[in-house]
This record gives structure tokens, C-alpha cells and sequence, in this order.
């Protein structure tokens, strides 16, 4: 799940799933008028993400902002999988992304300096109830 908010009292907006198996996304606050660059979003995460071996079960959700230049920062994991190798491989997923450059200066109408994610990572075969 990847929620964007780049306002508190912008109205949700909803997509439907995009990208890989493993990740369920949902943007809320924020217009739907980037929709690429949303998807670039869950691409470049996907790119640098190294799922740990043996991991089938774990959830872990991460937030983290993206600035106006295509920064990175404030990366906290706010769902533990209960697994440490597969929450630092999600870490090391947005860290990796961020430090490449790979998500893009903001959109040059998106309103804000800073967009807020959300993003939920699940093994690719995983099944959450």
C-alpha cells in the first residue's frame, strides 16, 4: 500500500493495484493526476527490494518522505513483520531507491514540498487476511 499525503485536508483519491504481486497500493491525499510517477514509485522500491530467502508470511509497512528534489528522508518502519532481516530489507529497499535518485524530483504540479508514503511490502506469493 502506498498512501501519499501531501495535504491533511486534501480529499482521498483511490487507485487500483499497480505493480507487483507483492504490493498493494492505495494512494489517499493526493490527486491522481501523477499517476506515473506513483507507479515509478512502486517500480523503483520493487527494483532495490532483496526479499530475505524464506520469507512468506511477513508484512511490514514503511513511511517515509519524498522531497521537492527526489530526496529521501525519515524512513521508519511502522508495521513490524517480526522478522529483523525482512524489516531492514525493506529499509534498505527505500534507503537504496532514495540514494540513486530513482523516484524523481516531485511532479511539478503536485502541491507541497513533500510527499509523505506509506508503503506496505509483502512477500510475492504472501496472502494477508
Amino acid at each position: 500500500m502506498i498512501e501519499v499525503e501531501p495535504e491533511p485536508d486534501a480529499e482521498p483519491a483511490r487507485t487500483e493495484e499497480v505493480g507487483e504481486e507483492a504490493v498493494d497500493v492505495e494512494i489517499e491525499g493526493a490527486p491522481s493526476s501523477f499517476p506515473e510517477y506513483y507507479q515509478n514509485i512502486v517500480r523503483q522500491v520493487h527494483r532495490y527490494w532483496r526479499q530475505p530467502g524464506g520469507t512468506r508470511e511477513e508484512h511490514a509497512q514503511v513511511v517515509f518522505r519524498i522531497h521537492r528534489d527526489g530526496s529521501v528522508s525519515d524512513i521508519e518502519v511502522t508495521v513490524r513483520s517480526g522478522n529483523p532481516f525482512f524489516d531492514t530489507s525493506v529499509v534498505a529497499a527505500v534507503e537504496s531507491a532514495g540514494r540513486a535518485g530513482a523516484f524523481g524530483p516531485l511532479p511539478e504540479l503536485f502541491p507541497g514540498d513533500i510527499m509523505r508514503i506509506t508503503f506496505d511490502f509483502e512477500p510475492v506469493g504472501a496472502e494477508r487476511s
